[in-house]
């Protein structure tokens, strides 16, 4: 089980026993959501107005990937589900919804996010998407 919040940390709970067996502390932000990998080896952590995702594997408490493409609070993170799929999904209050690949890519390519959806200013991002993740949408707010 994890779990975080407003006391900028995320916890590891061991359900037997209801112990926390470890703590990550969130530097800049506190959390407003997290989701576990399908193979629970890493964990994402929505916050304002990025997300850090850690590898729960690793002995340190350094994030893996510090994904900060979003321009306001970010409300949502899930796991793409399909085996073996390194998909990240995530909406924020700056009315995007991003598609993150969390594969390395070679050195010499680092391939900005896309955006799945453009939301109105003032618009809620609400559900999630499940199942594997759609054609890239080309749009204008991935130029610098």
């Amino acid at each position: 089980l994890v779990t975080a919040g407003y006391d900028h940390s995320v916890r590891l709970w061991e359900t037997d026993s209801a112990i926390a067996y470890r703590t990550i502390q969130l530097t800049d932000s506190h959390a407003n959501a997290v989701a576990l990998s399908p193979d629970r080896r890493l964990v994402a952590v929505a916050a304002n107005p990025r997300i850090s995702v850690f590898d729960l594997t690793a002995a340190h408490s350094n994030p893996l990937h510090v994904l900060d493409a979003h321009r306001a609070n970010v409300n949502a993170v899930v796991f793409d589900p399909t085996p073996k799929s390194s998909f990240l999904y995530s909406c924020s209050d700056d009315g995007a919804i991003r598609i993150w690949d969390l594969c390395p890519p070679p050195p010499s390519q680092s391939p900005p996010p896309q955006d799945l959806a453009a939301m109105p200013p003032g618009g809620a991002a609400g559900g999630m998407p499940t199942g594997p993740p759609p054609a890239p949408v080309p749009t204008a707010a991935n130029d610098p």
